[in-house]
């Protein structure tokens, strides 16, 4: 494989990496039992597979839009998405097009969750008849008897899986970006929270970066759930009142964590400008020397992406972490809204990990685990090798990191890093 990193500056910057495997990276943890689907009264009613609390798992989508001709004309979301490698437990994806498209996880079985895909949208076949996927598609449809991943129950990541892509619809070669919203989804499934069916929780939408241009192509997903042990949560954008963090929800969090999302998060500003906006720890972790620190935009606003970066601090106190929108023409993390974001703590004693904190300017390796090899190839590139793994074993996650010196300032954030990886065909 190949990873690539897009920056608006010529500087090499630090990363973290993690290698997750389709068939499981554990936290061990005393997994309790998931909540009973409530299946509707209808004859052909399907149940979802497993509930996706006791493992890690992982898929990668694939997207064809080579059948759209006008980015917004009528045929924007003639799109077709495949599944080129996922487990150990089922994904599926009822609802998808241009814009935000619906993992769910837990599909009954491999030949269920694939059943709406490989298609354009519009032409989904089901009994015979044929379905709209946005508005038609039922709790008796394969890809639909599947879990709504919720943000009260785990972590859900993502990364872009292709270095750059054309479409052929008249628009320049471009960069993908990505963030997952927690709410306001139009994908069917069932709740991970009480089993009922129906609409909503999250989805995952892709951006092109530098630009407010929706766009497909190609991404991978990571599910992370807290009954398994895993250390996580959702924090709230920057309240004007008050410096101290908070939770989106007071639920969205693992359990392991304090209730008030202040003892975490501390929000700064200097002159109206927000240099090192957030100050982020976690209880009892040295932040340079036992593990990782994963976010990711959940702002579901459709006005443009949110971008977050994190450096862990010298003494191991914390982390620095900045935000900024992804359209913006200047390297200074200065915004001041939006700022609603996910973290996943990924430890380096995690059993089966494959990963670490990578060193930008030369690619070598500050911490890591597991049987991987990782050179620069020049600014922003680097060919990490995983012996004997290919793209259908199982996906990277990317995490900008590191400091960078702009105009004489202090210490601030990656500025354009676009993260995104590509398999070479080698192995």
């Amino acid at each position: 494989m190949n990873i690539f990193r897009q920056n608006m500056f010529p500087q090499a910057l630090a990363i973290s990496l993690l290698i997750t495997s389709f068939t499981q990276l554990i936290r061990s943890a005393e997994v309790p039992a998931g909540p009973t689907p409530q299946i509707p009264s209808d004859p052909e009613a399907l149940a979802p597979g497993t509930y996706p609390n006791g493992s890690v798992t992982a898929v990668s989508y694939t997207v064809d839009a080579s059948k759209v001709k006008f980015h917004n004309g009528n045929d924007q979301n003639d799109i077709v998405f495949g599944i080129e490698g996922q487990g150990p437990i089922p994904w599926t994806l009822p609802s998808y097009g241009r814009t935000y498209v619906s993992p769910r996880i837990g599909a009954i079985s491999d030949e269920a969750s694939t059943s709406n895909l490989g298609v354009i949208p519009f032409d989904i076949v089901f009994n015979g008849f044929r379905y709209e996927w946005e508005f038609d598609l039922t709790f008796w449809a394969p890809s639909a008897a599947a879990w709504r991943p919720h943000p009260s129950k785990g972590v859900m990541l993502g990364s872009i899986r292709k270095n750059g892509q054309e479409w052929n619809d008249g628009t320049p070669h471009f960069h993908g970006v990505l963030s997952v919203p927690y709410r306001q989804s139009e994908g069917e499934g069932y709740s991970m929270v009480d089993g009922s069916f129906g609409v909503g929780d999250m989805d995952i939408v892709t951006d092109k970066a530098g630009l407010n241009a929706f766009a497909s192509i190609d991404f991978s997903a990571a599910w992370f759930p807290f009954d398994q042990g895993w250390t996580g949560g959702y924090m709230a954008s920057a309240n004007i009142d008050s410096e101290l963090g908070s939770w989106i929800d007071p639920e969205f969090h693992s359990s392991n964590l304090p209730d008030d999302g202040g003892e975490l998060l501390e929000w700064t500003r200097q002159f109206a400008t927000w240099l090192v906006p957030g100050r982020f720890k976690l209880p009892g972790v040295n932040s340079k020397s036992d593990g990782m620190l994963f976010t990711t935009s959940v702002e579901p606003d459709k006005v443009g992406l949110m971008m977050i970066s994190v450096a862990a601090n010298e003494d191991g106190s914390g982390w620095d972490l900045w935000g900024r929108s992804n359209t913006e023409a200047d390297g200074l993390f200065q915004e001041e809204s939006n700022l609603d974001f996910s973290f996943l703590y990924v430890p380096y004693d995690a059993d089966r990990l494959i990963g670490g904190h990578i060193r930008g300017n030369d690619g070598a390796v500050i911490n890591g685990r597991g049987g991987f090899a990782l050179k620069r190839l020049g600014t922003g590139q680097y060919e990490l090798t995983v012996p004997n793994k290919t793209g259908k074993d199982g996906m990277v996650l990317l995490q900008a990191t590191g400091r960078y010196h702009f105009n004489n300032r202090d210490t601030i954030a990656a500025s354009r890093s676009f993260l995104s990886y590509e398999e070479n065909g080698r192995r």
